[in-house]
């Protein structure tokens, strides 16, 4: 278990430093086994527990002092049962935690589609050719932790309305920055 103030959702990459010696040992153990862990948000606002499996995608730099830059790739969410100090016998932290139901395949609808394509455009970023999951729409929202959380406590439907009404309020301030930018000038 590795506990951050972050909160992965499903198919995300992360970027993270390791440098405490204990997550130096997590790394080797995921290295070695293919280990899955666990990220766990400590947040007032995490009052339902939930959390992110997340596996090691690759190691983008190994500095001299045993710190390391690595990617991993969230893979599903739990929620924590009980939090140990220590795993077995290992210096890092371990959990009891319930995988909540695979959400990879949580396809967005239509209208939710249509709505994040207009807002893609307009933004003018690049996002990949095909289905569109809801959580790659969150992650493209660069939602905040709170609202990553509360999006996870949702279910079905009322992710799509919560996704909805972020893109709204997304677009809102795009079309007021586009409208702001004849009517401002530097000297």
């Amino acid at each position: 278990m590795f506990p951050l103030r972050i909160f992965p959702l499903p198919s995300e990459l992360v970027p993270l430093h390791i440098f405490e010696p204990r997550y130096r040992q997590l790394l080797s153990d995921a290295e070695k086994s293919d280990l899955v862990f666990g990220i766990f948000p400590e947040h007032a606002a995490n009052e339902s527990n939930f959390g992110s499996l997340v596996k090691l995608e690759r190691v983008i730099k190994r500095h001299q002092g045993g710190e390391s830059d690595i990617i991993v790739k969230c893979t599903g969410l739990f929620r924590l049962e009980g939090l140990q100090p220590y795993f077995k016998d290992k210096l890092y932290p371990g959990g009891t935690v319930n995988e909540l139901a695979s959400n990879d395949g949580d396809l967005a609808g239509e209208s939710l589609v249509a709505q994040f394509t207009e807002y893609r455009d307009k933004a003018r970023w690049y996002v990949r050719s095909g289905e569109i999951s809801l959580w790659e729409i969150a992650t493209a929202l660069n939602l905040s932790l709170t609202e990553r959380l509360a999006l996870v406590g949702r279910s079905g439907e009322k992710r799509e309305k919560f996704l909805s009404s972020r893109l709204e309020y997304e677009m809102a301030l795009l079309k007021a920055t586009e409208r702001s930018k004849g009517v401002f000038h530097l000297n």
